[in-house]
């Protein structure tokens, strides 16, 4: 068995009996070509550190699908921003964001548009405009037009440069 294998290994048990430490999450993240998937299930686990250090390994090295669907239904709200965190670092992660903003949870779909809008990905939250909240649509509209100017070149009235 080699290193992967045994960090892996380490790190659920460490998860199982709630022993995990920082240092089990970054052995297995650095094991960038083997399966974590496994190590998922442990998004059900009662102890908060354990959700956050699954999320980060899953987040880094595997399918965000469990790590979105584990965010729908976190309760815990620094689980939560933590998981939204690894999910904005993702390219990935900003359609899983996407979905993230019809959630029927407030803080959920806070915690997406915070996310989005932090990443420079305002256009997602366009659905939004059309909410019945007229102060998310004004917000919405607000960071849309503020992400556009910072994107366009400032016009010094000096033409096209040479």
């Amino acid at each position: 068995m080699g290193f992967p294998e045994r960090a892996i290994a380490a790190c659920d048990r460490a998860m199982l009996d709630g022993t995990l430490s920082d240092r089990h999450v970054r052995d297995v993240l650095r094991c960038q070509d083997s399966n974590v998937q496994p190590l998922a299930r442990h998004f059900a686990s009662k102890n908060p550190f354990v959700r956050v250090g699954v999320a980060r390994i899953i987040g880094k090295l595997g399918d965000l699908t469990p790590l979105l669907d584990a965010a729908m239904r976190e309760k815990d709200t620094s689980v939560l921003r933590e998981m939204l965190h690894i999910l904005g670092e993702r390219r990935e992660g900003a359609r899983a964001l996407e979905r993230m903003i019809s959630s029927d949870d407030y803080l959920v779909r806070e915690e997406a548009i915070s996310m989005l809008r932090r990443s420079g990905n305002a256009d997602s939250l366009l659905p939004l405009l059309f909410d019945r909240d007229d102060a998310l649509v004004k917000r919405v509209k607000r960071y849309i037009h503020d992400e556009k100017r910072q994107r366009q070149p400032e016009d010094t009235g000096l033409g096209e440069p040479c």
